[in-house]
Order: C-alpha cells, then structure tokens, then sequence
C-alpha cells in the first residue's frame, strides 16, 4: 500500500493540495461546512490528518488524536469536549464492523507507535494551531513540517489496511 503524497515528509504539496487528496483518497468522509457546529471538530482534524501525515485507518486515528494533544494548541479538556459530536460516528457498530479481535490487535501492535507520536508531538518546536490551521492553506506540508518541528510517522502497510469502511485506507467514517 502506497503512501498519499500528503504523507510523504518533504511533499511540495500545499495545505490546501492536502487537504483535497486526503478527501479525494477517503470519499466515505463527510465533508461538513464551516457554518455546521461540527466543524469545530472535524475540519482541524482532517487538517491534522494532513499536517501530521497521517492516514484514516484505526491505528492512525489513533495517532492523529495523539499528535493533537501532544502537538497542537486545542488543550485536553476543549478536546475532549468534542465527545458531543461523536455519536454519528457510532463507535460500538464501527467496533462490530472491524471485528473487536481487530481492533485489539492493532491497538496493541501499534501501540509503539503511538508512544513514538506522543514524544514527537511534545518535543515539536512550536504548537500546530488548532483554530488557524487555515491560514496555513498555501503553505507547503514540507516547510510547515520543518517551521513546527514535525517528523512524519508511518506505520507498516498491514496496519493502514485496517479499515472501518470500504476502501483502501477509511476512516472512523462519518455518516455521509
């Protein structure tokens, strides 16, 4: 399984670029509008998923939401507050869908992995704005990675495959 170019360390590709392939790879994701309360959720992680290079199986949700905590200015307790939002995504039924087996499996495999997220979130140089992430739109991932301090993290192609949607690489995927 091939990395998107978004995730790539030194991709010339612009936010914005990102942003668009990440959606273009994941159709099952529901794109919401800025005006849509959910958008204080959802449009700042898919920037995540973009700036941290991170791809939407279980393992990289995982990570993404690590790197946020340890590597963004949204704060534990605003985080957390979004819990309100993730009903639609319905966690028992995509838990049945990928198999609990599944999960555990890839949550304890990946669980390096995740440790590796947290130091490298903490020791970035500067917090990735989670409110003005847009203002970064035409910049290019590879110099908003060196500016913050970001090493882009893979995990093996096994644990990209896990999936909780149709599809190569898919998301906790919203109701579209």
């Amino acid at each position: 399984m091939r990395l998107a170019h978004y995730q790539r360390q030194d991709t010339p590709q612009t936010l914005a670029q990102g942003m668009e392939e990440y959606f273009a790879l994941n159709p099952g994701l529901t794109k919401v509008s800025p005006d849509e309360p959910e958008a204080e959720l959802f449009l700042p992680h898919d920037a995540c998923h973009v700036f941290f290079g991170c791809g939407t199986s279980l393992i990289e949700e995982g990570m993404v939401d690590l790197w946020t905590l340890a590597g963004s200015d949204v704060g534990w307790r605003r985080y957390a507050g979004f819990t309100k939002y993730l009903a639609a995504i319905e966690p028992k039924a995509l838990a049945r869908k990928i198999g609990y087996a599944t999960m555990a499996l890839h949550l304890a495999a990946g669980a390096p992995a995740l440790v590796r997220t947290w130091i490298r979130g903490k020791r970035m140089q500067r917090r990735w704005p989670w409110d003005g992430y847009a203002h970064h739109y035409d910049d290019s991932l590879a110099a908003l990675r060196r500016h913050y301090g970001v090493e882009v993290l893979h995990v093996p192609a096994w644990m990209r495959r896990a999936s909780v949607t149709a599809g190569s690489q898919s998301s906790l995927a919203r109701a579209s």
